[in-house]
């Protein structure tokens, strides 16, 4: 008799409601984006969603509490991360700005959107800065830890180094739609953080001529 094999088990089905969840949180980036913090309003938001106010209010208590869950959605999967021990300070910088690049130009828009509101509602502003610069910081620092442990940097190069220069600078750049390309994380990355964290080496480490005698 030949045995009966079990049937594999498939991946349990995406629920409806947390499908219409994102449905909802996508609309409100898309109307922040066109029309900023202060133009949308819970009537906006459900006219768009096709969604009741009672729907919203059931899951989302204010309209604050709507935006702040749909920013942190967005930006949740761009964060950078850290790349892990790749033995070259280069490469693991290149590798988190590439992420930190992917995340301004995929939230471009809605990054302009937050810049504005946050001049004028302090909530707002604690958002900005926990999304782009909180949020990123563990990731930006590693590297240059580990370029310390290994010596490749001396013990007093700042390890906010990507976020305090780097971060500032891609923003920049992003607001004004340039482009943000491997060919400009290169020249970022070998012409101002690198010879910055070299700068915190002692002069006899950094001298790679031997002195004349």
């Amino acid at each position: 008799m030949t045995a009966v094999q079990p049937t594999p088990k498939r991946a349990a089905p995406r629920s409806r409601g947390a499908e219409r969840k994102e449905d909802i949180q996508r609309v409100v980036l898309e109307l922040v984006a066109a029309r900023g913090i202060e133009g949308v309003t819970v009537d906006a938001i459900a006219a768009a969603a096709k969604a009741s106010k009672a729907t919203l209010y059931r899951r989302w208590p204010t309209k604050t509490d709507l935006i702040r869950e749909a920013i942190e959605m967005s930006f949740g999967g761009d964060r950078p991360h850290d790349p892990g021990d790749l033995g070259s300070l280069r490469l693991e910088l290149h590798a988190v700005l590439s992420g930190a690049a992917r995340m301004l130009r995929d939230n471009r828009r809605l990054i302009i959107a937050l810049m504005d509101g946050a001049q004028r509602d302090a909530t707002v502003f604690r958002l900005m800065r926990q999304e782009t610069q909180e949020n990123v910081r563990e990731a930006t620092q590693r590297p240059l830890l580990r370029a310390i442990a290994r010596g490749e940097v001396g013990p007093d190069v700042n390890p906010d180094l990507v976020t305090d220069i780097a971060l500032p600078i891609m923003h920049h750049r992003s607001i004004w739609n340039e482009p943000i390309d491997d060919r400009f994380l290169d020249h970022l990355v070998d012409n101002v953080l690198m010879p910055l964290a070299k700068a915190a080496m002692p002069a006899a480490s950094r001298n790679e001529a031997p002195s004349a005698v």
